[in-house]
């Protein structure tokens, strides 16, 4: 069946995508932002419109910075189950890709942000019937948690033609995220998602300024009404200086302050909040010619 789809601009399905998971971040926390980033990763090494790919847990914990048990050299059932939950709970949020129709008889495209295809489960991770057999993994109650799933993005990666795909360095995904202690890592990991869409945008339309507060924004850090009447907005404002400076020293983001960022005394909040930075497209290796072009041009 031939549709006529109007499509959304690459840019801005992926900057939905990356919206859809930040939504969950009062539940879910930035880890599960990690691990639609490192994802993305993951199937743009896999090349195509509609890669499948073996995604390893205990790989995935490595790259985002979990901590190995010394005695075994990998990571806990606990870790693995984590993950694992996470991807089901990606496996369930959808992105609207384009509109086909006009009017009452309008229809939208909605698409999975991901597919698990396979799990590979170890037989030694498998509960033992009764009698000391092994059961069909399949037809327990519960699945027991795999080692590695073969998983695809939704249609949402096709109709982005892979020319948005983004980028995001191991020094940013390995970043600690957790604890009171680690609020401009966690910033960091959120402006970096953003900042990775707007530089692909900018590599192919011109790069723009971005004002401080439309990275806080979209990033859901804050906004300027809630940054006005936080107690504690001149630590907020801080952090986040310090975590776009974490960007550009572990993620390698190419960022340059046009307005003092630095501001203080009455009516600071509106101020910071319009202070422009310049994004500058980094150059993404590791590419073949053909995925570089349709970034570059």
């Amino acid at each position: 069946m031939g549709l006529s789809i109007e499509p959304k601009a690459p840019e801005e399905l992926a900057e939905a995508t990356i919206a859809e998971v930040l939504k969950r971040l009062n539940t879910q926390g930035a880890h599960l932002l990690k691990l639609q980033l490192d994802l993305c990763n993951q199937a743009a090494r896999g090349g195509g419109n509609d890669p499948a790919f073996w995604y390893d847990l205990d790989e995935a914990a490595g790259r985002m910075g979990f901590k190995r048990i010394a005695s075994r050299r990998g990571y806990d059932h606990k870790t693995r189950r984590e993950l694992h939950a996470r991807l089901l709970t990606l496996s369930h949020l959808n992105v609207t890709i384009g509109r086909v129709g006009e009017g009452k008889r309008a229809r939208h495209l909605v698409a999975p942000l991901w597919i698990i295809e396979l799990r590979d489960i170890r037989e030694s991770d498998i509960p033992l019937e009764a009698d000391g057999s092994t059961p069909d993994p399949a037809t327990l109650p519960h699945l027991p948690t795999p080692r590695a799933v073969m998983v695809r993005p939704g249609g949402w990666w096709g109709a982005m033609n892979t020319a948005q795909f983004l980028d995001i360095p191991a020094e940013v995904l390995k970043l600690p995220i957790d604890g009171k202690g680690n609020e401009v890592n966690r910033m960091a990991v959120q402006a970096a998602a953003i900042l990775a869409v707007w530089e692909r945008a900018g590599a192919r339309k011109g790069a723009k300024p971005k004002t401080l507060g439309a990275i806080l924004e979209a990033a859901r850090i804050t906004t300027l009404e809630d940054l006005k009447v936080n107690k504690h907005a001149d630590r907020l404002r801080d952090n986040f200086l310090q975590a776009l400076d974490v960007v550009r020293q572990k993620g390698g983001f190419d960022l340059e302050y046009i307005d003092d960022a630095e501001v203080s005394g009455r009516g600071w909040h509106s101020r910071f909040w319009a202070a422009r930075v310049q994004i500058t497209p980094r150059r993404i290796e590791g590419l073949n010619a053909s995925r570089s072009e349709a970034l570059e041009g």
